[in-house]
């Protein structure tokens, strides 16, 4: 046995000349009988498909031109129940178009009052966030009229004037350090002697 690949569609390779002929011609011979065959197949198939096309409009026109059953041939049992579940299946239809209309009034009901309740429930809550607002606003009057104002210094005097007065007072400090020693605190002010 040799290591040598099979060549494709089972061809016996020649020494020195390739394929042989014999082969190759019958395996084309074979490849063109199917593919005659399969357009013959193909035509029979289209023609078939059209006649069974026409067949089907034709018999939809029939059914069309029939007049509606009566199951009369069956006897006389068997028409009155065929009349008996026409009329049940009249009523059923009648009865889930009612039914469905009761529940879409029911469902537009249902959606008006909650949307009615949530329209109340949203006023409350904004009468009483106004409220409370206003009695923030109220109590924060009331505060501002009870603190004193401090006003800013308006000019550049007045800023002067200011840290005159705090150098003023530090400097007192000093002198009295200075006067009672290190270490030694006297109170200063009133409660001197």
């Amino acid at each position: 046995m040799s290591n040598a690949s099979m060549p494709p569609h089972g061809f016996v390779t020649v020494r020195g000349r390739g394929y042989r002929p014999d082969q190759v011609d019958a395996y084309l011979e074979a490849l063109s009988d199917n593919r005659d065959a399969a357009w013959e197949r193909a035509a029979r198939l289209t023609v078939l498909a059209k006649e069974m096309e026409a067949e089907a409009v034709r018999v939809r026109q029939a059914v069309a031109e029939l007049p509606p059953q009566t199951y009369e041939t069956l006897g006389g049992n068997a028409g009155r129940l065929f009349q008996f579940v026409q009329e049940e299946a009249a009523d059923l239809l009648d009865r889930t178009r009612r039914e469905a209309q009761r529940q879409a009034a029911q469902a537009e009901a249902d959606a008006e009052r909650v949307l009615q309740e949530a329209r109340e429930a949203a006023d409350a809550i904004r009468a009483e966030a106004d409220e409370r607002a206003e009695q923030t606003l109220l109590a924060a009057q009331a505060e501002a009229r009870r603190r004193p104002r401090r006003r800013p210094a308006r000019d550049e005097d007045g800023a002067r004037r200011g840290a005159r007065r705090r150098t003023r007072g530090t400097s007192v400090r000093h002198r009295h350090a200075r006067r009672t020693g290190p270490g030694v605190r006297r109170p200063l002010g009133r409660g001197r002697t």
